[in-house]
């Protein structure tokens, strides 16, 4: 099975001021071939046990789709920065210790997670890129430990658009707001899709708000149950 793309309908709204989620026109429909999911996957309107990852740059909305989401789902949202700010609370980036304190945070964190209790469906956000891979399979090992279904979730959208959301004063704490660091880390780098998987979901977010991107996750995790 191929994972699925969505794309935003063409038109004249901008993100994030004039699409609201509410009368904002036809989505357009997401496909997805039926994959074989363990029997205990909850029927519509119930927890369902997932790990959604939402993955993309820095600055793309991460953060806000993920509360949204994970409101709607009732779900634990774990964001990257959750532990990162702790680690930059305690050395900064440059210090020889940043990087060894950061797996081991990472560690603790995944451990507590992997012991939550059982139907507590997860949503997570990262900025993993195609060649850390040893990143992606701590996450592929969550899932596993937790025996829920795994759905990638891949942002998507133009560097300019990603230079404008990256500027934008409510990003606040240690998130990065250096363009020059998001021109770099996008010139040397791909986004990881796990294109393996079949309930990824790459969504091109750079014309939607937040709210609308939220819509079209939630659509293709219902899809996914059936």
């Amino acid at each position: 099975a191929k994972p699925s793309r969505a794309e935003p309908n063409d038109d004249d709204s901008e993100y994030p001021e004039n699409r609201t989620g509410e009368g904002s026109g036809e989505k357009k429909a997401l496909s997805l071939n039926r994959v074989g999911l363990p029997p205990w996957c909850a029927p519509r309107g119930r927890k369902i046990e997932m790990l959604i990852h939402i993955n993309s740059w820095p600055g793309a909305g991460k953060k806000t789709i993920g509360v949204l989401l994970a409101s709607r789902l009732k779900a634990r949202f774990v964001h990257n920065h959750h532990f990162l700010d702790l680690v930059e609370a305690c050395c900064d980036r440059g210090d020889p210790q940043w990087q060894p304190l950061c797996d081991r945070v990472r560690e603790a964190v995944y451990e507590s997670l992997a012991h939550r209790p059982a139907g507590e469906p997860l949503v997570m956000t990262n900025a993993i890129a195609k060649d850390e891979v040893t990143l992606w399979a701590q996450i592929c090992a969550l899932a596993r430990r937790r025996s829920d279904v795994l759905v990638p979730v891949v942002l998507t959208l133009d560097v300019d658009e990603n230079r404008k959301r990256l500027l934008d004063p409510s990003r606040t704490g240690s998130k990065l707001k250096s363009v020059q660091v998001l021109d770099a880390l996008r010139a040397k780098h791909e986004l990881l899709v796990p294109l393996d998987i079949a309930t990824t979901l790459v969504l091109d977010v750079g014309q939607l708000s937040p709210t609308i991107a939220a819509d079209l996750i939630e659509a293709h995790l219902q899809r996914i149950l059936g």
